[in-house]
């Protein structure tokens, strides 16, 4: 349960204690829990120490699936895979201009349905806690594109469980023109499945194409694995044991 790093943190809660207690026992090994929490603070913070810690991190989805697609040059995975992307995604880089070249580097819609019929689905294997999503605008700025006004303009995410039940909504405008990530925040949802973001509007309102070029999202991790039944069960036991023993300190001889 102790991992190295808290052995420091736990010598200074057992030494703190010891000498609140005014007792001379030494230090056990820190293999073990220590036989003899004789605070509710000492308690509370070994409990803290043994708790894992939350990490942010900056993660793409594990899915793409759009509404449609151009062909498979222009296929919705591209919005995943790092294509375009100048460095590591956790860097945030820029992203590259709008090519067909090495199987290309963005999602653009088909040309028939509507642009702001169009929609994205993002998939997760694993359930995330999200607060965060970087996009990376659609660049049709090259002579690629049949006009430059492709980019999204306002857009709507809705996120979903693995229930495929509503959990969490939210709205955005992006910014035109722009091969940078843009970054929008929203309130932590937790058990993240999958996310659907909607087109609502483009730049140019006759293009009949639309797309994006990259997606990330920043997720909130465990560092540690999440205790198991049994390990919760022995710090539950403990917390009962210690709480005894400091009840019984305090009561007249």
């Amino acid at each position: 349960l102790i991992g190295a790093g808290r052995t420091d943190l736990l010598r200074t809660i057992f030494a703190l204690d010891e000498r609140a207690a005014g007792e001379g026992h030494r230090y056990p090994s820190m293999n073990a829990l220590h036989p003899r929490l004789n605070s509710v603070a000492s308690l509370g913070c070994l409990l803290l120490a043994l708790t894992a810690p939350a990490q942010a991190a900056i993660i793409q989805p594990d899915t793409a699936v759009a509404s449609s697609q151009f062909s498979a040059t222009y296929a919705a995975t591209h919005t995943i895979d790092g294509s375009g992307l100048t460095g590591a995604v956790s860097t945030l880089p820029t992203h590259a201009a709008y090519t067909s070249g090495a199987g290309g580097n963005h999602w653009t819609t088909d040309n028939g349905p509507s642009p702001l019929d169009a929609y994205i689905t993002w998939g997760f294997n694993s359930a995330q806690t999200l607060d965060t999503i970087y996009l990376w605008n659609h660049q049709s700025t090259t002579s690629l594109a049949s006009n430059s006004g492709y980019d999204v303009g306002n857009f709507a995410l809705t996120f979903y469980n693995s229930a495929n039940a509503v959990i969490g909504t939210y709205s955005g405008t992006l910014a035109f023109d722009s091969n940078a990530a843009q970054a929008f925040n929203f309130s932590a949802i937790a058990g993240v499945s999958s996310v659907r973001f909607d087109v609502n509007s483009i730049q140019n309102s006759q293009s009949p194409y639309t797309g994006l070029a990259e997606v990330a999202f920043n997720t909130t991790t465990i560092a540690n694995r999440t205790p198991d039944a049994g390990s919760t069960a022995s710090l539950l036991g403990l917390s009962v044991l210690a709480l005894a023993f400091f009840s019984r300190r305090l009561s007249p001889a």
